[in-house]
């Protein structure tokens, strides 16, 4: 009798160790895939806002060609300064 009580201890301890480690494994795969997606998303913000500051520069200099020269000039040049600033 105590043998199999000894027994199914032991395969008691293992089975939980096998479970623990199973949920660890499939927790950290979860937390790998969610980190993928964060990155992917960053890459596609990043295009979108190359696109974006492209598309508002060719508006400024639209409007400036149209002889809209206030703000729109201030505007511009901000954005270029911002741009050499960053390296881009």
């Amino acid at each position: 009798m105590e043998t199999v009580s000894i027994i199914s201890g032991i395969l008691g301890i293992f089975i939980a160790a096998g479970g623990f480690t199973l949920a660890t494994v499939k927790m950290f795969n979860k937390i790998a895939k969610r980190f993928e997606q964060v990155e992917e998303s960053a890459k596609y913000r990043k295009e979108e806002s190359i696109i974006l500051i492209k598309a508002t520069l060719a508006i400024c200099e639209g409007l400036i060609q149209l002889k809209c020269n206030g703000p729109v000039t201030t505007c511009r040049d901000a954005l270029q300064e911002y741009l050499i600033k960053r390296g881009e």
